[in-house]
């Protein structure tokens, strides 16, 4: 996600324009481009100030799964080798959910993910493939 322009940025450029100088030399002296000096004249006009705005959406946004935490917890005790997706299956009886958001749901209270010895790759890569192909073709020449 882009970072906003800090405040003393901002409020050089706006200075710098409202001392009269032009959009491009303002640009190349702050190292903004023009479409941004315009956007922070037209956002100025509008609100009266050059601020950066409030972020909008996810930010602080309620976890559907709060209520449910005890639940999830006592479910992974019972079901130590129970998948996200199996997780989920289980929690659709009280809110539906996906296997992400139970991931992300179990690493609060500290859940880590099972690893196995035997966690390997059941089936070789695609160019792995190729070449033991490209093996056998040499052998079968010779």
């Amino acid at each position: 996600m882009a970072q906003s322009y800090s405040m003393d940025l901002r409020t050089s450029v706006m200075n710098n324009i409202h001392n009269g100088h032009s959009e491009r030399k303002t640009a190349e002296k702050c190292g903004v481009s023009r479409q941004r000096i315009q956007q922070l004249k037209r956002q100025e006009k509008q609100t009266g100030s050059f601020e950066t705005k409030p972020l909008k959406g996810v930010v602080g946004a309620k976890r559907k799964l709060k209520s449910f935490q005890e639940q999830l917890k006592k479910y992974v005790a019972e079901h130590p080798g129970a998948t996200q997706n199996e997780l989920a299956a289980m929690m659709k009886k009280f809110v539906k959910v996906s296997g992400s958001m139970i991931g992300r749901e179990l690493k609060i209270p500290g859940f880590t993910y099972k690893k196995s010895f035997i966690g390997f790759r059941t089936r070789p890569s695609r160019c792995c493939r190729q070449a033991c192909r490209m093996e056998r073709a040499d052998e079968a020449i010779d």
